[in-house]
């Protein structure tokens, strides 16, 4: 029945996100046009396998917690318990930003290393891999605004709000158009606007979304606090990764070197965040002690 209203309210719902020309949509497509002009060959394949790397954690971390969150919010917006679903939201992208934030970590120390165990040096050179792992860290710049920005979208949506996001991302695209002109000399200027633009964007929408949030108590969590804690952490684990492998020259297998690496930049990520204090990590922390003791308590 064409005339049905639900069917009618649904197509006015997902209009604005089946036409939306937002960052989501449009920043990829931009990225390969400007990197079709850059001199030399091998530019837009570059991007586009890092951008596939760090792509992963984002589909793992950032796409699963926003189908998972979704119906939770949708119905306590419905049943106008706004608060819990504000706080719900929010504690579902601080523990996503944890998480993207350490594989950040991670892609930035060994994305090359990655590039090598799945593609290998008879598709690539070792300059090329290389080049795939630096572009790997920059464009892990902006991972965790990638892996919320899902999770914030849908905040709106279990509003009913199909248009803001569109439209603030409709609108940040021709600004940022300017920005995207001026990287368009490199590869790496490029992965960095990209990046750039994405947290912009997440900035953005989140303060939107919850400029109108209810106050109900000091102890309501708040969205950007772990912020500082998460970026000290990253970049020191970086840091310290980077070092070690600059003096250790491990002549290793790209798989064992990356494995260990990867590791390094992963455990020095959380237990600096332990010890900063972040409340996630420890609750994550709970959890992995909680799920091993029921598995002992099993057998």
């Amino acid at each position: 029945n064409l005339r049905d209203p639900d069917l009618k309210k649904y197509l006015l719902l997902s209009l604005p996100i089946m036409l939306g020309v937002s960052v989501v949509v449009l920043d990829d497509m931009i990225v390969k046009r400007f990197a079709s002009l850059l001199p030399g060959t091998g530019s837009i394949s570059q991007l586009q396998y890092a951008r596939t790397l760090m792509k992963v954690p984002m589909g793992v971390f950032g796409m699963a917690a926003g189908m998972a969150a979704f119906p939770t919010l949708s119905r306590l917006f419905a049943q106008q318990q706004h608060t819990a679903a504000y706080d719900t939201l929010i504690q579902s992208i601080r523990m996503t930003m944890l998480l993207a934030f350490t594989a950040q970590a991670a892609l930035s120390c060994v994305g090359t290393e990655i590039a090598t165990v799945i593609w290998g040096q008879t598709r690539f050179s070792q300059a090329m891999l290389s080049q795939i792992g630096l572009l790997t860290a920059t464009y892990s710049l902006g991972l965790w605004a990638w892996s919320i920005q899902g999770l914030l979208a849908r905040g709106y949506y279990a509003q009913g709000n199909t248009w803001a996001p569109t439209i603030i991302g409709s609108l940040l695209m021709v600004i940022w158009l300017p920005v995207y002109t001026l990287c368009s000399d490199t590869a790496l200027a490029l992965s960095l606007a990209s990046s750039s633009i994405i947290c912009v964007y997440v900035f953005v929408l989140a303060w939107h979304l919850l400029r109108n949030r209810p106050q109900e108590g000091s102890d309501a969590p708040r969205l950007w606090s772990p912020l500082p804690v998460l970026l000290l952490s990253t970049g020191m684990a970086v840091y310290v990764t980077h070092w070690l492998k600059s003096g250790l020259m491990l002549e290793w297998p790209a798989l064992l070197s990356g494995t260990l690496y990867g590791c390094t930049a992963i455990s020095l990520t959380l237990g600096a965040c332990y010890i900063l204090g972040n409340q996630e990590v420890k609750l994550l922390a709970q959890l992995i002690q909680r799920k091993l003791s029921n598995r002992t308590g099993t057998r």
